[in-house]
């Protein structure tokens, strides 16, 4: 089974300024048993409105460096 995400979800917020603003909330994934997608999301939005959207290089650049600083993570010592 796969985790790439085919789709990567987000929530849209008009602030008081008129600008919108889009946050994160989840991603979509094909399914392990025939056709379809998984939504996973991590956070709901106000109004029940969630936008699909393709990923962009933004998005891929976005989780490389997320995966290279979970890396680089210090090693704990071993008790003496």
């Amino acid at each position: 089974m796969t985790y790439d995400a085919v789709l990567i979800a987000y929530a849209a917020q008009r602030g008081k300024n008129n600008r919108v603003y889009w946050t994160r909330i989840g991603h979509a994934y094909p399914h392990d048993i025939g056709a379809g997608l998984t939504i996973t999301l991590d956070a709901l939005p106000i109004d029940g409105r969630i936008i699909l959207l393709e990923p962009d290089a933004d998005d891929h650049t976005r989780a490389l460096r997320r995966l290279m600083t979970s890396s680089q993570q210090p090693e704990e010592e071993p008790p003496p």
